[in-house]
This record gives C-alpha cells, structure tokens and sequence, in this order.
C-alpha cells in the first residue's frame, strides 16, 4: 500500500484546503488496517517527499526524484529480486515521439470524420 505525503501545500485555486492533514489522518488508518493484514506492507512516501519542493501541483503529484526515491524504496520493500533502472533517455524519447504521432494520427481522423 502507498499512503499520502503529510506537507502542507494549498493548491493555487484554493481547492482542498488542509488536504495534508487529511493525509494524516488517513495514513493512520492505512497502519492500523495493514498491521492486522498478514501480506501487506506500506510504502511510506513521507520519508521521499517532505517539502514543497518534492511536488509538482498538487500534493498527489511528485517530481521525478521524489518517484525515484519511492521507487527505491519500493525495491527495499519487494526484495532483492527486483531492480531500479532509468529507462535510457533516447528509448523515453522514442515512447514519448510514439505517443505523439498517435494523438495526431487520432486528431486527424477525427477531423476527416466531420
């Protein structure tokens, strides 16, 4: 189980005000829940994100180095069995340049069905 990141952030138009206590009182029930489960484990995020500067918009979104820390410590959690690898950057610019292509493709064929 992933629980919420606790920092205080108020979003720019003012929506969920307090969201970071919120987080706190559920990520209480998340450890009393998952201590009586026999094969679950949390991954406490709080630890990977703990300042404003560990978000991107909202309190639910990370920066890429906050996802890596998680990641880590996710492998920790699983085990040994599993690794942590960053995708060489021409194979997520590949990906990236597919996924293009397709919404193109996708807005050009909308646009001949009018």
């Amino acid at each position: 189980m992933l629980n919420g990141a606790e920092v205080p952030l108020q979003h720019r138009l003012g929506w969920e005000p307090d969201r970071h206590l919120h987080h706190r009182r559920m990520n209480e029930v998340l450890e009393e829940v998952v201590a009586e489960l026999p094969n679950a484990a949390i991954c406490d995020v709080r630890p990977s994100v703990t300042s404003r500067e560990d978000l991107k918009d909202n309190l639910r979104h990370y920066t890429r180095q906050a996802y890596i820390r998680i990641a880590e410590h996710l492998a920790e959690l699983v085990g040994s069995d599993l690794a942590v690898e960053r995708r060489p950057f021409f194979s997520r610019l590949h990906k990236a340049r597919r996924r293009i292509a397709r919404k193109v493709d996708h807005a050009a064929l909308r646009y001949r069905l009018r």
